[in-house]
Order: structure tokens, then C-alpha cells, then sequence
């Protein structure tokens, strides 16, 4: 008898959740998440990105990857003279020819979204490509590596900020193989 009171208790106990939300009114359906994208964006409609309208985190990876680009050339190209080391060498020549294409890819995207393409580079650029002007031998070539590396990992923050934030990431990466890392 005593196993049988137990029993039923523990078993209402389990059953009182499931009892109280049958009982209570149906909830209605959530709010509708609205597909607004990033600011900035344009709009056929409220809620759909305009085609090929670049909204502001598209227009900073436009001008920052071009930006980049044209650095890495101007450095490789600075580079090809000054290096006395044939892997730099051909490391430069391979970057330039990459960078040269992906610039080419990234201006067309530019033009067709309306975006100012930059035509010179910037002042941080600009100093680094003076500094490693200065130097000469060894100390140039590993300076100039090390600034190698640091750019493409700036370059790979800008893409995850692209595809994190941008209206036309799709777009970007449309650029059949094209490297702009």
C-alpha cells in the first residue's frame, strides 16, 4: 500500500509540468526575423539587399583589399630588385602576378557596385615600403618576408569581416581562381 502512495505521487509529481502547459493558452508564433542586413545596405524592398549595391562593410573590403593588393605589388616589385635570394625572388614575381589578377577581379567588382577604387597607396604603406627600402642584404629579405606574413593575416581578418558582415560576400568569392590572399 505504502509502495503504491509513493508511486502515484512521484508519478504526479513528473506529470505536474507537462498538466500545467496543456492547460495554458496557446502561444502565439514568434516575430518574424527581419533579413535587414548589414547599415548601410540598399533596398529593392524592406528587408532585400538591392543587386549589386554595396553596403558599407562591402565598400571597406573593396577599398582595403584593393589597397592591400596594390601594396603587395609595389613590395614584391621592390623586392625583385633588391633581394639577392632566388626563392624571395620568385616568391615576389608569384605575388605580383597573384595580386595583379585579384586587383584586376576586385576592380571590375568595384565599378560595377559603384565603388571608388583607391589609386595610390596609404600612409601606412607608403612607411613600410620606404622602411624596407632602406634596408639591404639578409636584413631586407626577412623584413620583408615578416611584412609578407602580416598583410596576408590582415588580409584574412578582412575576409572573415566580409563574410560576417557584407551583402555581396558570394560575390567576392566568385572570383574563380583568383587568390587574394
Amino acid at each position: 500500500m505504502r509502495l503504491l502512495f509513493v508511486s502515484s505521487a512521484l508519478m504526479l509529481l513528473a506529470l505536474t509540468p507537462a498538466i500545467a502547459q496543456s492547460m495554458q493558452k496557446p502561444r502565439s508564433a514568434p516575430p518574424a526575423i527581419s533579413n535587414q542586413g548589414a547599415p548601410g545596405t540598399k533596398e529593392r524592398a524592406p528587408g532585400t539587399p538591392a543587386l549589386h549595391q554595396a553596403n558599407l562593410p562591402d565598400q571597406v573590403f573593396i577599398i582595403r583589399a584593393i589597397r592591400g593588393g596594390a601594396a603587395e605589388i609595389e613590395l614584391a616589385r621592390l623586392a625583385e630588385q633588391k633581394t639577392r635570394s632566388e626563392p624571395v625572388r620568385q616568391f615576389a614575381r608569384q605575388l605580383i602576378r597573384d595580386h595583379s589578377q585579384a586587383n584586376d577581379a576586385l576592380g571590375r567588382l568595384a565599378e560595377e557596385d559603384g565603388v571608388p577604387a583607391p589609386d595610390q597607396l596609404d600612409a601606412e604603406h607608403r612607411s613600410v615600403r620606404d622602411g624596407l627600402g632602406s634596408l639591404a642584404g639578409p636584413e631586407f629579405d626577412i623584413e620583408y618576408l615578416r611584412t609578407q606574413v602580416q598583410n596576408h593575416q590582415r588580409m584574412a581578418q578582412l575576409l572573415e569581416y566580409e563574410i560576417g558582415s557584407g551583402a555581396d560576400a558570394q560575390g567576392f568569392f566568385e572570383l574563380k581562381g583568383v587568390s587574394i590572399t
